[in-house]
């Protein structure tokens, strides 16, 4: 059994738009910083948008907003629309507007 005791968990760098791009997590063995970025993905925390954070008794709380990547397409959103026989290019208007879809070669 490992004997670990969670001391800390904080925000160091944001992007512009307040998501996080590190943490360091301080723990009775020491402290580490991770990029949120894989914090996320192996803990299934939704967002780096984190807008609250605390600590205590072995537990970390986050609050935060949005779902994912933070590139402005709900993928729930996208997929119900799908589901309603929305096209894509009807999707990615919706989301993107005033953007253009081209072809790269």
């Amino acid at each position: 059994v490992l004997k670990v005791s969670l001391k800390s968990v904080k925000v160091d760098k944001k992007t512009g738009t307040v998501r996080a791009v590190t943490l360091t997590i301080k723990t009775s063995k020491g402290s580490k910083t991770v990029l949120c970025s894989s914090f996320r993905a192996g803990t299934g925390l939704r967002s780096c948008k984190i807008t609250k954070l605390s600590t205590g008794a072995n537990k970390v709380h986050f609050e935060g907003h949005g779902y994912g990547h933070g590139i402005g397409m709900c993928q729930d959103g996208a997929h119900g629309m799908a589901k309603q026989n929305y096209k894509y290019k009807e999707i990615l208007k919706h989301y993107y507007p005033g953007s253009t879809l081209s072809v790269v070669k």
